[in-house]
């Protein structure tokens, strides 16, 4: 037997796609079926904290972070460069409000000592 799993997402999943390919006797039998995901379906995240990686604008950790935040969650973005943490702080504050609890935390992965 042979599996093969395709996923592709953007966002927090917003559009998604799972295929498994099962090899039996020689034949080759596709299932596939596409996962509804809207960011209706996100509940409320109030009291929650996320730590959310990688935040520059306009990236998956950037929308990550900002819906999380939009929901509810203490969110703290966590990168290495401290001026573009911050303007990703300002920039998911002033979309979905100033009191947004939302903090830039500096790290880097790479040296253990930030962690």
């Amino acid at each position: 037997k042979m599996f093969k799993t395709i996923a592709v997402a953007a966002g927090l999943g917003l559009c998604a796609y799972a295929g498994i390919s099962v090899l039996i006797d020689g034949w080759a039998r596709m299932y596939a079926h596409r996962a509804r995901f809207s960011l209706d379906k996100i509940g409320d995240l109030s009291g929650k904290v996320a730590i959310v990686t990688g935040p520059t604008i306009g990236g998956l950790g950037y929308v990550s972070a900002r819906e999380l935040a939009r929901h509810g969650a203490h969110v703290v973005l966590a990168g290495r460069n401290l001026s573009q943490g911050q303007q990703a702080v300002d920039m998911i504050k002033s979309e979905i409000g100033a009191s947004s609890s939302v903090e830039f935390s500096q790290l880097d992965l790479a040296d253990l000592k930030s962690v």
